[in-house]
């Protein structure tokens, strides 16, 4: 999504936002006033049923007292006096009750005020019955009941009491009105609201939807472009921790794969010499198919220093390592400070997966170079620790960490091991008649025999000065002492030159001793072929001892 997209969209949105939050905030003032107006509706319309539930329950308990009173008046009886008095008092009660209670208008106050005398006037009325039947017996309460007195008080104040019934009759209807309009509005409200809201929200939602199918893809992408990253730093992360190149290509054949699917490739390296790159990794099919060696100048990616495509889509210049088959291929070089390292081969399947492979193998080619950079700095430091700089044999650091491991190897299969101490003998004489550098040369000549000399799981060292020394690993006393006698005797055949001059030619003598016939650790087995050496100097020189051959007086001297 470009920034112009992106600030539209979100206008769109805000504005959207806004209609909403203007229509949420009228839902919640008219909600709001709607529920208070309607609670307070409420509210009268329930003081209004009070109100008729008290003058229909003092109504009644009048004419109960009333009829109470008439049944004592007739019979004389006290219960239906007791009776009377009971309903006195809930009439009682009822009137405190409609002194407190609050009628809305001026006209039912009135109307109140006069149904209280009424009351009063019939209560009294009551009084008058009951004392003429005590006094003047139940004739007398006959004729007070005959003259209809107190019929003509509950005719008024059974007027009064339904005219106030009506008026809150009135009123209740009045608000019943009122709170259906009050619904009435409210609903019509909500759906005009709801169905404008659903509008908004169906532009909103179609707004989004379009943004969102459109980030979906771009989300692909970088999940794609983030699980690529993460692959490359495992990658970067795994050759960081790699020693050597063959390390590396087994990191390379396990990531590439995965990195790369549907594309065969290979990892050139640049040799020391820098006239040849080596095939140091290969994957996929077309993989083990690659050339190898080859020379810089037949990749035009190397000879350019960009990445070259041949095939579907790309130039048609063809670099010459490359076969005669029709796919798709990428070089891309390796460069670290601007020096070439190295150069990574792709062969596509499909031509269509181009482009992506391009971005990709660009950001490899950074992670590459530095890592394999790395692993030939480490590899040339590494030699440089271990090898003598003169005679580029192995060095005495080298000699004790293979010589222990070499033992450890021949007490696990019970096997022997042989040590060869070798010195060129007269040497210092031959320093002091022809100088150190004719020395040097001999010393090289002599390294370069004995290298010619040696099988490749023998480790031959430079262990100091003239002295070599040669470990042969499952090689017994006898053995050894054939192959000493064949480097002694084949001495001959070294010839050196210095400065166009030969070199006279000279004799060696060795010495040898075996694990475990001789000793069992490192250490005393270089001594003991040390001491070899020095008993076949005394000897005579150009001769070879073995550490039993030595006197003891001599092992002794060199303790």
């Amino acid at each position: 999504m470009t920034t112009k997209q992106m600030h539209k969209l979100q206008v769109s949105l805000l504005i959207l936002f806004g209609l909403a939050m203007a229509i949420t905030i009228a839902f919640a003032v008219t909600g709001t006033r709607n529920a208070l107006h309607e609670r307070e509706n409420n509210r009268l319309a329930q003081e209004s049923q009070d109100r008729l539930l008290l003058l229909e329950n003092l109504t009644r308990t009048l004419f109960e007292a009333e009829s109470s009173q008439r049944a004592y008046a007739a019979s004389g009886h006290n219960l239906y006096q007791e009776e009377h008095e009971l309903q006195r008092s809930d009439a009682a009660m009822l009137m405190r009750a409609l002194e407190f209670t609050t009628f809305p208008t001026p006209a039912q106050r009135e109307r109140v005020g006069h149904l209280q005398e009424l009351i009063a006037q019939r209560l009294a009325a009551m009084d008058a019955l009951a004392a003429t039947r005590r006094e003047q017996g139940a004739e007398a309460a006959a004729q007070a009941i005959a003259s209809q007195d107190g019929k003509r008080i509950m005719d008024k104040l059974r007027k009064e009491v339904d005219l106030l019934v009506a008026d809150e009759h009135s009123g209740l209807k009045t608000r019943a009105l009122i709170s259906e309009t009050h619904n009435r509005r409210f609903i019509q409200f909500v759906i005009g609201g709801t169905a404008f809201t659903l509008l908004l929200l169906s532009g909103a939602f179609l707004a989004i939807r379009r943004e969102m199918t459109r980030n979906n893809k771009l989300v692909e992408r970088l999940r794609i472009s983030g699980e690529e990253i993460s692959r490359i730093n495992q990658l970067s992360s795994s050759l960081q921790s790699c020693e050597s190149r063959s390390d590396a290509g087994e990191v390379l054949r396990h990531y590439m794969a995965r990195l790369l699917p549907g594309a065969s490739g290979g990892l050139y390296l640049m040799r020391p010499s820098r006239n040849l790159l080596e095939l140091s990794a290969a994957w996929g099919d077309k993989g083990e198919r690659l050339s190898d060696p080859i020379k810089p100048q037949d990749c035009w990616a190397l000879r350019s220093g960009r990445p070259q495509e041949t095939g579907a889509g790309g130039d048609d210049m063809r670099c010459a390592h490359l076969g005669a088959d029709d796919h798709t291929c990428l070089c891309v070089p390796l460069m670290a400070q601007s020096d070439i390292v190295g150069m990574l081969h792709l062969t596509l399947e499909d031509s269509t997966r181009l482009p992506a492979i391009r971005q990709l193998s660009t950001q490899l080619s950074t992670h590459l170079s530095a890592a394999m950079a790395g692993i030939i700095l480490r590899e040339a430091l590494h030699q440089q620790s271990i090898r003598d700089p003169l005679t580029d044999l192995y060095n005495r650091r080298y000699l004790e960490e293979s010589l222990e491991r070499e033992l450890l190897r021949a007490r696990r299969s019970q096997g022997s091991v042989a040590v060869l101490m070798l010195d060129i003998d007269h040497f210092k004489q031959f320093n002091d008649t022809h100088g150190h550098r004719a020395g040097d040369v001999l010393l090289k000549d002599f390294a370069q025999y004995l290298r010619s000399h040696v099988r490749g799981e023998d480790i031959l060292c430079r262990y100091g000065g003239e002295e070599f020394l040669l470990v042969l690993p499952a090689t017994n006393l006898q053995q050894g002492r054939e192959r000493a006698e064949a480097l002694r005797a084949n001495m001959v055949s070294v010839r050196s030159e210095y400065q166009g001059q030969p070199l006279p030619a000279v004799t060696a003598s060795l010495g040898i001793a075996v694990y475990p016939d001789h000793a069992e650790d490192w250490g005393t087995l270089i001594h003991l072929a040390d001491a070899a050496l020095y008993h076949a100097k005394r000897s005579g020189r150009n001769k070879v001892s073995a550490a039993g051959d030595a006197d003891v007086s001599i092992l002794e001297e060199q303790s």
